[in-house]
């Protein structure tokens, strides 16, 4: 064969698993700059990216949005292969019973962990990415292969990449075990770590809409705000970056607070004679708390701005400890939104809570989703820590303060993930070990 129409093949073979990519950005599952997106990638960094299923469990509810519940799947499997392969699962089940996949162009789910098949793979998001759902929201890739017969011929060859990354020549004889071939001893060789925080850039937009509409998308003022320095001031303009940072923090914890308080004035009274103590226990653990301690430093936070003394910075410093109940909160979550779930399921009890959530916000969002937020806004502090001592000066006084407030806020979070990582360690092996039961009983 020519040596020029095997090159052609083989950079055909190449750009394959690229033309993946840019769908992938295109749906806003990977960020533009992802490491598979760089001139020097490999199509492994692309099956890397996709082995615990977190970002196809993603990529579904970005086509269809809710066609997966968040508790249906593990956002941070944490290398656990028995989670993993949860989540790979429920994306080949999803694919099949919302996106009318066949089954016969699903790859299995070790084509994926372990690498076996990454051609298979790619063939599946190929399918996915010209179902109708898909479609409707992203454009895909005109399929240049129409007849079955070539189409089978192009997959014993290349796994052809119909409409959503295709194939741009005929089929022919060559050999593309390069490129995916030895895919599966890389991962034997490395482990599915979070090198990039990828899981951070994925577009939750259901989510993070909340948390703007709630705490940043309506100006809530307040007597307590407007008696700040004018520059603070919610009715004030800022003239500084730095003003604008202390305004947005002031004016996020004031909602935030607020927030709170119309959970337990909607919810939590409401239903306070509706729902048994055991699940009212649950569904709003550390609410009330978290309410108090927010009124509090919301307090604290004014006094800072309005008398100079305790510095912005000590605030948060002082109140690590009080915030360390996040842990609690944030592991107790899904047990929390798997109740709702469960209660829902009674008519009248949904009803009810319907309810409450056209009054609280005229059914704008569910309650599962408003118990999201305080984990959300937990870990907001070190990047508006961050923010403000990106534009405080170096020689301001108050910047070595704020510099020891970030720190504490980044060992804040980190406390949070390791509570919510431990927590959910328990919870798998209660899994595990109710599998290994049923299926030895």
């Amino acid at each position: 064969m020519n040596l020029d129409v095997e090159e052609d093949k083989s950079k055909m073979a190449a750009d394959e698993w690229r033309n993946c990519v840019e769908w992938l950005v295109r749906c806003q599952i990977l960020p533009p700059d992802h490491k598979a997106t760089k001139s020097d990638a490999t199509a492994f960094d692309l099956a890397q990216a996709l082995r615990d299923g977190v970002l196809l469990c993603h990529l579904l509810n970005t086509l269809h949005p809710n066609c997966i519940d968040m508790k249906d799947f593990s956002s941070r499997p944490q290398m656990s292969q028995f989670l993993c392969m949860k989540n790979i699962r429920t994306f080949l089940q999803t694919c099949t019973s919302v996106f009318g996949i066949d089954q016969r162009d699903l790859f299995k789910p070790n084509d994926l962990f372990d690498v076996k098949d990454f051609k298979k793979v790619l063939d599946t998001l190929s399918q996915l990415s010209k179902s109708e759902l898909s479609q409707r929201k992203y454009r895909g890739f005109q399929n240049h292969f129409a007849a079955p017969d070539q189409r089978d011929v192009y997959y014993n060859d290349l796994e052809a990449l119909a409409t959503g990354f295709p194939p741009e020549s005929s089929p022919g004889e060559h050999d593309d075990g390069d490129i995916y071939g030895n895919l599966q001893d890389l991962a034997s060789e490395i482990d599915l770590e979070d090198q990039e925080d990828i899981y951070d850039t994925v577009y939750q937009e259901d989510e993070e809409k909340i948390y703007e509409d709630l705490l940043r998308g309506s100006k809530k003022v307040t007597a307590e705000t407007t008696d700040l320095p004018f520059k603070y001031s919610l009715t004030g303009e800022p003239q500084t970056k730095r003003d604008h940072c202390i305004r947005e923090l002031f004016e996020t914890e004031n909602n935030y607070k607020t927030a709170l308080h119309m959970i337990i004035e909607y919810f939590i009274k409401p239903l306070h004679n509706i729902l048994p103590s055991s699940d009212r226990e649950v569904i709003f653990a550390h609410i009330e708390q978290l309410y108090e301690v927010h009124k509090e430093l919301h307090e604290k936070l004014i006094k800072s701005v309005n008398e100079g003394s305790p510095r912005l910075a000590d605030v948060f410093i002082t109140f690590k400890t009080k915030l360390l109940i996040y842990g609690d909160y944030c592991s107790n979550l899904p047990k929390a939104q798997s109740r709702i779930d469960k209660i829902c399921e009674n008519e009248q009890l949904r009803l009810k809570i319907q309810e409450c959530e056209k009054r609280a916000n005229e059914g704008k969002f569910r309650l599962r989703d408003l118990l999201h937020v305080p984990m959300q806004r937990v870990l907001k502090y070190h990047l508006l820590m961050r923010e403000l001592i990106k534009n405080t000066d170096k020689g301001n006084s108050e910047r070595e303060g704020l510099e020891q407030a970030l720190e504490a806020m980044q060992d804040l979070s980190l406390y949070v993930n390791e509570v919510k990582r431990d927590h959910e360690s328990l919870t798998l092996i209660e899994e595990i070990q109710e599998r290994l039961v049923s299926c030895c009983s």
